[in-house]
């Protein structure tokens, strides 16, 4: 949305299949710097100031990677968004689902996994179990969906290459 933001990461491969993370040594810019700005404070970082229909570049040693993404005003109501929840002692979870039906704060209810139906965009990068743990399972990048009654929403989840 208008007024939020974007980190995004960049990765390499290269011929013997060895990943590489190139976030901070990437160039990144947009379609639109006024609308979609880079943040001077770190690479892969981006303020979304208007709306409409952009692309993220990501360019490392001439190699150049896109992302398409749509930033709006205001979302449409009723909305379901998903959110991630990092531990530093254990995976990542997607049990941060909320169903926003209003602008106002009351308007926002926590839902469960078991309430909506969470997937993965590709099982051979991750997969989620019943209680929305990602499980990675090979580098790449992949979509987590969680759906419920016809409205969806979706996060980008990287996973980096085995050190």
């Amino acid at each position: 949305m208008v007024g939020g933001s974007g980190n995004f990461e960049a990765y390499t491969v290269d011929s013997d299949g060895v990943w590489a993370r190139v976030t901070t040594q990437a160039t990144w810019f947009s379609s639109d710097s006024q609308a979609v700005a880079p943040s001077t404070s770190g690479r892969g970082f981006f303020a979304y100031r208007n709306s409409g229909n952009y692309t993220i570049f990501a360019n490392y040693q001439g190699l150049v990677g896109t992302l398409a993404v749509e930033i709006r005003d205001v979302p449409p109501f009723p909305y379901l968004t998903i959110e991630a929840q990092s531990s530093s002692i254990g995976p990542t979870a997607f049990h941060s689902i909320y169903l926003v039906t209003s602008a106002a704060t009351s308007g926002r209810q926590q839902l469960m996994p078991s309430q909506v139906t969470l997937s993965s965009s590709d099982s051979s990068i991750a997969t989620l179990d019943q209680r929305g743990v990602f499980i990675p399972v090979a580098p790449g990048n992949a979509r987590i969906i969680a759906t419920r009654e016809g409205l969806s929403d979706f996060y980008w989840r990287s996973v980096p290459p085995r050190q």
